[in-house]
């Protein structure tokens, strides 16, 4: 009932709401999105400007290492002690020769870096000067400055800043009398406004535009590409840009302008970039509108799309789900059709080969139904023989006329115990292997008191197989086969042998005589015979075992025959069945 109960809801409409719930949180997360994106924006933007500035203050303070480096290994050279010591005494052409080596070893400092703008040795006690610039001459107003303002720093090389240079100087004593005195200072002059212009640079691949402000004197560092937008932003800045936040915000005139800066690492100057946050963010304001746009088309899509889901894959499985309740009711002539090559081709196709395949499993059935209840039939025919029953009387009637009374109870002992059993056992499919043996036994005893000494037999069972459960008439259907087609005609005595080996789960029987056996050819009559969905009068027995054991064991092969001119072997192999309500081993305690 419960299968074929209609859904309430469909498939498309399950694709709708799904269609919905999926489309719906995307809208509102595409808004955070957007909002989230403003700030996602402007951080990975200061993030870009500020790795450039970064990368510019590392090159730039490598560059100034570099002369810083270089200075000191001027200033280990020896002229310039000797150009010193040369001058406390008169003028000479080896005075002029030194002179002529330190301008020339200085302009080779000079034109080492594009940021150097002179080169100069100042001998303090000397009052005089030597630059690759001017050349020698006294000590002018700004190198008293940088000599004011170097003696009281104590670093390696001192620095000095004004309006125009960046100055580095070293300084060498110990020439002169008092062994404290400095003997001369070699500095180099380093243009600022260079620097401005190189750092410019920045603005070709970033949204921030920079300039340069020093530090320790809080002065705005013009360059030649300066522009007056760099002097109002740093006025806005309440000219105290080394002390404001790594990140800051102020506002020109009716723009808002987003403000880094970058320190330099030895704290003489700071770089300053700023860009407008109105155009920092242009692209998250045009993403608003194309999203809008984009919510727009989608919607449109979309209702496209369930239009086309519900014809190419709604209304074929409306139709699939029509056919298959029709199967359900047993109509299996139902056929589907469809034009296009897709899945639901594929889909149908199969559909129609499952019915075609179902109406003939149907019609087999059907078939083998009405041969089992053939076979069945049968076997309740060999069950109560009366040919077999005539004899036995008979039998009995002369053993009891001449005076054989023991032989005479015994055969009715064993031809009662026999149709006990199959009386017994009428309703039942199978029974335990030590029944269906015991059977076995009596119908040869009986055959062996009918036939007096021309026959005997043996029976091998193993013990611990008596338990296992077999198909009703197994075994005494092959044992009267053997006794009727092949030791009625033989000479002498004949003699059948039943061996059962194997487990529990599993084993086989072997049912073999010493009678007349067959040749090849009604060997492979016999075997046709067996497959035929009709059964042949003289071997109905063997015919009516071999189905059965088809139909119960879907791996087995029915019976395997083997015969020559020394007798006949017939084989089968049987295996523990599923329980079922017709066990012979629950509720009959006959049995037990």
């Amino acid at each position: 009932m419960f299968a074929n109960r209609i859904p309430r809801t469909r498939v498309f409409t399950k694709i709708v709401i799904v269609f919905l719930l999926v489309t719906i949180p995307l809208m509102m997360f595409a808004l955070i999105t957007i909002q989230i994106g403003k700030s996602a924006a402007t951080e990975r933007a200061e993030a870009s400007s500020r790795a450039q500035m970064n990368l510019f203050m590392k090159v730039l303070e490598d560059e100034l290492r570099n002369i810083g480096q270089m200075l000191i290994v001027l200033s280990n050279d020896a002229d310039l002690p000797a150009f010193y010591l040369q001058q406390q005494e008169k003028f000479s052409f080896s005075n002029v020769s030194i002179y002529q080596n330190l301008k020339t070893k200085m302009s080779l400092l000079s034109y080492s870096n594009n940021y150097i703008a002179d080169v100069f040795v100042i001998y303090p006690e000397l009052n005089e000067s030597i630059s690759f610039r001017d050349g020698l001459r006294e000590i002018d107003s700004r190198e008293r400055e940088i000599l004011s303002a170097v003696a009281q720093q104590s670093t390696t090389y001192n620095r000095y800043l004004d309006r125009q240079f960046l100055t580095y100087t070293i300084e060498f004593s110990g020439l002169g009398p008092d062994p404290q005195t400095i003997s001369y200072y070699i500095g180099v002059n380093i243009y600022k406004n260079r620097i401005v212009d190189a750092l410019k640079a920045i603005e070709e691949d970033s949204a921030f535009h920079v300039f340069l402000v020093e530090t320790a004197g809080n002065q705005f560092i013009e360059g030649t590409s300066s522009s007056d937008l760099d002097e109002g932003i740093y006025a806005a800045m309440n000219n105290d840009a080394p002390n404001i936040p790594s990140q800051y915000n102020v506002q020109v005139g009716n723009s808002h302008y987003v403000i880094l800066t970058e320190p330099s690492a030895d704290n003489l100057f700071s770089i300053i970039a700023y860009a407008n946050e109105r155009e920092l963010l242009r692209p998250m304001h045009q993403l608003r509108q194309w999203s809008g746009w984009l919510w727009v088309i989608t919607g449109v899509i979309i209702t496209l799309f369930l239009i086309f889901i519900y014809k190419q894959i709604h209304s074929p499985l409306q139709t699939l789900i029509a056919s298959m309740r029709a199967v359900e009711k047993g109509n299996y002539g139902t056929r589907l059709s469809h034009a296009q090559g897709d899945e639901f081709g594929y889909v149908y196709k199969q559909f129609n080969s499952m019915t075609e395949q179902i109406q003939v499993l149907v019609q087999e059935m059907l078939i083998k139904k009405i041969q089992l209840q053939e076979a069945q039939l049968k076997q309740l025919q060999s069950q109560i023989n009366p040919h077999f029953l005539f004899n036995c009387l008979y039998q009995g009637y002369r053993m009891a006329k001449s005076g054989e009374t023991d032989n005479a109870s015994r055969l009715f002992k064993y031809l009662g115990d026999y149709f006990r059993f199959v009386t017994q056992h009428s309703m039942s499919e199978y029974v335990r292997l030590r029944d269906e043996v015991e059977f076995t036994r009596t119908y040869l005893e009986i055959q062996t008191l009918r036939f007096s000494n021309k026959l005997t037999y043996r029976m091998d069972i193993q013990e611990e197989l008596g338990d296992l459960l077999i198909p009703m008439l197994l075994l005494q259907p092959l044992v009267e086969n053997s006794i009727l087609h092949g030791l009625e005609e033989k000479e002498g005595v004949g003699h059948i042998e039943v061996k059962i080996t194997g487990t529990a789960e599993m084993a086989q029987a072997i049912v073999s005589d010493n009678g007349v056996g067959m040749t090849e050819q009604r060997m492979q009559e016999v075997v046709q015979l067996l497959s035929s969905p009709v059964y042949d009068q003289a071997h109905c027995g063997l015919w009516n075992v071999h189905q059965r054991l088809l139909r119960s064991y879907e791996s087995s092969r029915g019976l395997h025959i083997q015969s020559d001119e020394r007798g006949t072997r017939v084989s089968f192999v049987f295996h523990r069945p599923a329980q079922s309500s017709n066990d012979p081993r629950q509720g009959d305690d006959s049995y037990v």
